[in-house]
């Protein structure tokens, strides 16, 4: 089952890939400075984008018909299949809640996807600001950018260090007890 899950995220990004091809995109900004002849210096850049996300010269957007208007169809999709994962994942933790105490992970997946439900809104609000205009698209695909990492990381501490401290923490005493037994046995 995981390796039909992980084909269909394959093709899923190999079509993504295929059909919304990334490319360098220009952008004008009209300056104060001025040239020689006294006329307005106009600055070009260029900013990454996709052939298939673009339309009459609105960069970053896609031009889907129906009810998603101008939004990404790309990111509707992304979107959903995170929230399906999160539904599952909170499933999967409310279904091992009577497991075991030495077994159970149920409380430290809870607040795994608790985090991650957390940076799923903040990425969709700043999706959404974006393509209403209200913040630049360089700046929401940075903060989002920060966000996934964010994200990422904050899921591995809570997940991890808690294992690692009492890993740690179990290594120390029995260093300890070894110490106490090899004094016992000495004296």
């Amino acid at each position: 089952k995981i390796g039909i899950g992980l084909l269909a995220i394959t093709i899923f990004l190999i079509c993504w890939t295929i059909l919304d091809m990334a490319t360098a995109i220009p952008y004008f900004t009209l300056t104060d400075k001025e040239n020689e002849s006294g006329g307005s210096i106009v600055e070009i850049g260029l900013m990454c984008g996709c052939i298939g996300s673009t339309n009459a010269g609105e960069f970053g957007k896609a031009t889907v018909t129906g009810d998603f208007g101008n939004y990404s169809l790309w990111y509707v999709f992304q979107y959903v299949y995170q929230l399906s994962l999160l539904i599952t994942a909170a499933v999967l933790a409310f279904q091992t809640r009577k497991i075991r105490q030495e077994f159970n992970e149920s409380s430290r997946l809870a607040f795994v996807i608790y985090s991650i439900f957390f940076f799923f809104v903040l990425q969709l609000v700043f999706w959404i600001l974006e393509n209403y205009k209200t913040i630049d698209y360089i700046l929401a695909s940075g903060l989002v950018s920060l966000i996934l990492s964010l994200d990422a990381l904050v899921a591995l501490c809570i997940y991890f260090l808690p294992k690692l401290y009492a890993a740690t923490r179990k290594k120390k005493k029995l260093n300890t007890m070894d110490l106490y037994m090899r004094a016992m046995n000495e004296g």
